[in-house]
């Protein structure tokens, strides 16, 4: 018997898996998941401009709406990290992606804003978990060389699968049909039925996960079961070269420090394991890392997300402006201006539709992501990480800023489009978090980086709903430093430029 068939190390098993239909499935499902978050946690934007009147929100409103989503994923993903990292990745996606599935039908039912807002909350709190568990899961079926390229493919296809959100509301949500459901004092009408709609997709992430994929082999290495690992990595050889799984040459893998501290940690109490898993995120070398990509993620977040909170209102009162009149003006002063026109108007003639050009402008922003992350994947191993980094953050940095100044609507489009472009260095700062820790703690590291960068968007959406009417020049103040600033923390991260 041949001795190197005998015993490897985790990442040659890996590679003796080869590359192939596993793989590709693997990474379709991820990125269809990791759309998921994104398609519950933003699709309430897209009602706000239709809901307003029917829930009588103010903008203040609004911005509590589209951010207690996150306030959810705040209060949550440090459990959903520790349940990741100890009872498995695949085993927390499932019932994470049911519950929210769950709580969006619910949702299109709410007779009431704070009923709605209470189920978005929910929402929150049960999404969160595949935002960044996905990424730990997907990552450890690569090896290094693979792992940052395969997460930057899943990211082009993660913005592939967003257009299912403007293609769900085109569809949808500028029908005009109601009916009433007397025994829930409700008036069932196109923007709730784009909520179940917008659901579908957690549903099915839930069904090929319990249907088609394993457990993660090197959580289940990690955990101890050698066995159980060689059985993932059989089944990964057999369905990408289509052979049978005795002449996958790995009969064991080596043990080493990660392995032996595993089965130490499952001695110990739940409350123990999770502080003892928890703390040394915060001591040494880690904490300058975890608070480094914390900072990004949050600068980023907060432009990407808020922002998009009102994307498909001001881009609508954009195309309406440009429509009724030739005059310059900067997007605030269109938006005040349509507001307070607005404010005079009768319940009667609330809006019940969005223009088609806000839908164009939305499937631009995703052609952008899908376009930028196909690139970014073919030139990342090449190039390093910190110039994408750099070059993501200070352009829409620019754009945040050049917003309060330029007065040409149609312009102000696509500078307002540029800034939602921050999020492109999301997958970029994830890649590099799955790098910089060891598998015990790697998904509460990016649960914990998500988590802030999710308070980014919490504090961004309720500050601009609360500014944006008397002063919403500074609300683009907000972003241009926190993302001009971020690309010069970025130059601390270990190892960025390769």
């Amino acid at each position: 018997m041949n001795s190197n068939a005998d015993c490897v190390n985790f990442d040659e098993a890996i590679k003796r898996c080869k590359f192939g239909k596993f793989n590709y499935i693997l990474i379709a499902l991820s990125g269809g998941v990791m759309a998921c978050a994104f398609i519950e946690l933003t699709c309430v934007n897209f009602i706000l401009p239709l809901a307003q009147c029917d829930l009588d929100m103010s903008s203040t409103d609004k911005g509590i709406l589209s951010s207690v989503g996150y306030l959810g994923v705040i209060l949550s993903s440090h459990l959903w990290g520790f349940l990741a990292d100890t009872k498995g990745r695949r085993s927390t996606l499932i019932p994470s992606l049911l519950v929210a599935f769950i709580s969006t039908v619910l949702s299109s039912l709410a007779n009431s804003f704070w009923l709605l807002v209470f189920l978005r909350f929910v929402n929150g709190c049960f999404i969160t978990c595949t935002s960044s568990t996905t990424v730990a899961y997907l990552g450890e079926f690569h090896d290094n060389k693979n792992r940052a390229r395969v997460l930057m493919t899943t990211f082009m296809l993660y913005s592939v699968m967003a257009l299912l959100l403007p293609t769900f509301a085109l569809l949808t949500i500028n029908r005009e049909w109601s009916f009433d459901i007397d025994i829930l004092h409700v008036t069932f009408k196109p923007w709730r039925l784009y909520l179940i709609i917008c659901g579908i997709p957690s549903l099915c992430g839930a069904l090929v996960l319990i249907f088609v994929l394993p457990e993660s082999p090197k959580f289940t290495f990690s955990q101890g079961s050698i066995d159980g690992t060689l059985a993932i990595m059989q089944r990964m050889y057999q369905m990408n070269t289509g052979q049978s799984v005795e002449s996958f040459n790995v009969k064991t893998i080596e043990k080493n420090d990660e392995f032996n501290e595993s089965l130490k940690s499952k001695s110990e109490g739940f409350f123990h394991f999770m502080w003892s898993q928890s703390v040394p995120l915060f001591k040494g070398s880690n904490l300058k890392n975890i608070l480094t990509a914390c900072y990004i993620q949050f600068a980023v977040c907060n432009a990407t997300n808020s922002f998009w909170t009102f994307l498909p209102e001001i881009l609508n009162k954009l195309s309406l402006w440009s429509q009724a009149s030739n005059e310059p003006a900067t997007v605030c002063e269109v938006f005040t201006s349509s507001t307070l026109m607005h404010q005079n108007q009768s319940s009667g003639e609330c809006l019940q539709k969005l223009e088609i050009s806000t839908f164009l402008h939305i499937y631009e922003i995703a052609a952008l992501y899908i376009i930028s992350y196909g690139i970014i994947s073919l030139v990342i191993n090449k190039t390093g990480k910190l110039i994408l980094i750099l070059l993501t953050v200070w352009t829409t940095g620019l754009a945040a800023l050049s917003l309060i100044f330029v007065n040409v609507p149609a312009i102000s489009s696509y500078l307002y489009m540029t800034l939602i472009a921050a999020g492109l260095s999301i997958g970029l700062i994830n890649a590099s978090t799955v790098e910089l820790f060891p598998t015990s703690m790697r998904a509460m590291a990016i649960c914990i980086s998500l988590m802030v960068g999710r308070l980014g968007s919490t504090v961004g959406s309720v500050v601009i709903g609360m500014m944006i009417n008397n002063y919403c020049s500074w609300t683009f103040l907000m972003p241009t430093f926190l993302l001009i600033s971020s690309g010069f923390l970025a130059f601390t991260i270990p190892n960025i430029s390769k």
